[in-house]
């Protein structure tokens, strides 16, 4: 079991979905099962719903019951939608204030199962890593479930795929290769995905969640430049959390998502790619450029190859960060 004198913050971001949020909450609480040192800091990232009156209602209603041993839950309330990076950073700088050891981005549609972030924080300190993620069962609005074991490198793709078992039919879709890379490895493809991602302290000292993104690529992005900085990551095959798929960005619309894939798609391999990939860049967007182009002219899917063609746009006139 982990150093219980050692602290670990539970970073939440809410936009528009104070329920979820509070679920999140919950079973982070109910998930832990020794006196160790744990806060919970809940950041509202400028939702325009109820979210800010009830989330200060869930905690004042908890701080009333907590006693000596529970868990410290702190609200903090950015005033505009910072995205991701930017409204995970805040709680995150907050963590490095009171001296978190641990801190532990978690999205709030995910719910935590028992024992999960004693386990992440033994596996970093048996395994001497600095980043670790659990197994993540995904479930869509459809039903379908997917067992997700860390995230993948694609390069010249639009989306960052995941090693998944499909668990209807027990296919998988990627095949993970070893659990475990360093910044020696000529192979850095692993990520772990920011839906939960157990981060040292020392991690977050020297390199911060990217903020030109907005939305997507950010996990995959810090965790390369990590690794390239010499910290080892690693995917916890005996914790796990459940994950809805897209409860909070699905809000934003189909288009605007494609919009943000691709553009993010290209800033991130020109950052991060090989020679090849990057040499290859202009050919890709191109054909992008081609394929879209010719959708919105025979009027199949015309919004969404806008949309595309948008963040494409965004990324040569280097047009980053949220998309107004």
């Amino acid at each position: 079991m982990p150093n219980l004198l050692k602290k670990t913050s539970v970073i939440i971001l809410n936009w528009n979905d104070f329920p979820d949020t509070i679920n999140c909450i919950e079973s982070v609480l109910k998930s832990k099962t020794d006196n160790f040192n744990l806060d919970i800091m809940v950041i509202d990232n400028g939702s325009t719903d109820e979210s800010p009156k009830q989330l200060r209602l869930f905690i004042e209603n908890y701080q009333k019951q907590a006693n000596h041993y529970s868990s410290r839950l702190e609200f903090i309330q950015n005033l505009k939608n910072l995205g991701y990076a930017g409204g995970n950073n805040v709680g995150i700088l907050k963590a490095l204030e009171n001296n978190a050891d641990y801190i532990f981005v978690l999205n709030n549609d995910a719910a935590v199962e028992k024992n999960t972030i004693e386990r992440l924080i033994h596996t970093i300190e048996s395994n001497n890593v600095a980043i670790v993620g659990p197994i993540i069962e995904e479930y869509a609005q459809n039903n379908d479930r997917w067992i997700v074991e860390g995230g993948r490198i694609q390069w010249l793709k639009s989306e960052l795929k995941h090693g998944t078992w499909n668990m209807e039919h027990g296919e998988q879709n990627t095949n993970p290769e070893s659990m475990i890379h360093d910044s020696r490895s000529k192979s850095q493809d692993l990520y772990i995905p920011g839906a939960a991602m157990l981060v040292k302290k020392e991690v977050f000292e020297k390199i911060v969640l990217p903020n030109e993104y907005f939305l997507y690529f950010e996990d995959a992005d810090f965790c390369l430049h990590a690794q390239k900085a010499g910290f080892k990551i690693k995917v916890a095959e005996d914790a796990k959390i459940k994950h809805k798929v897209s409860s909070s960005t699905s809000k934003l619309g189909s288009p605007l998502l494609l919009r943000y894939h691709f553009r993010n798609a290209l800033y991130f391999n020109k950052k991060h790619g090989p020679i090849l990939v990057k040499i290859l860049l202009w050919p890709w967007s191109l054909w992008v450029i081609f394929k879209q182009t010719l959708k919105i002219l025979i009027g199949r899917n015309k919004k969404e190859s806008l949309a595309i063609l948008n963040g494409v746009i965004d990324f040569y006139k280097n047009r980053f960060g949220k998309i107004e």
